[in-house]
């Protein structure tokens, strides 16, 4: 996870690989570490814009978190984000849409309702829907994720203003 964060992008992949290997050879781990794993994986991928890497791991932690883990997981809704973030990269926007919907409503009972990571669904779910041509839906979503930023952040952050210049596109 370091050199993820230090963008150390070739250092970090050996050491995300062998950690899945170790993990999915130790069944009596937690059910959670191989979805996680995978996710992190998955998350390098997308990092260096390796969609095509990243959708199967995704795919695979999801099936495996939606075997071992409970509805309302916290991995859960992150791997479903995930998921349908890069399913949206790929313009695979009706993929996407039910997963994202999916981990909205495991936030929105898990989160409080101004959490940063709810305005970001929210964020994701307007533009599938602005890409989508639904533009209505696409300012609820919209509306609803400036709303949690502006508490939570200064007014002049770049995710706000991109978010009203979408919306400025919408309403026009």
């Amino acid at each position: 996870i370091a050199y993820l964060k230090m963008e150390k992008y070739a250092q970090a992949e050996p050491f995300l690989k062998r950690s899945l290997e170790i993990i999915e050879k130790k069944p009596n781990l937690r059910p959670s570490r191989v979805p996680t794993a995978l996710n992190r994986l998955s998350l390098l991928y997308f990092l260096q814009e390796r969609y095509e890497d990243a959708e199967p791991l995704l795919e695979r932690a999801l099936k495996l978190a939606e075997k071992d883990l409970k509805a309302n997981d916290p991995l859960m809704a992150t791997i479903l984000f995930n998921l349908a973030l890069t399913y949206r990269i790929q313009r695979k926007y009706l993929k996407a849409t039910p997963l994202l919907e999916r981990s909205i409503k495991i936030r929105k009972k898990i989160l409080r309702s101004d959490h940063p990571d709810l305005a970001d669904s929210y964020a994701l779910m307007g533009a599938l829907y602005m890409y989508q041509d639904k533009d209505n839906n696409a300012i609820e979503y919209m509306e609803r994720a400036v709303e949690i930023w502006d508490k939570s952040f200064a007014s002049e952050s770049l995710e706000i203003l991109a978010m009203y210049k979408n919306l400025e596109k919408l309403y026009n």
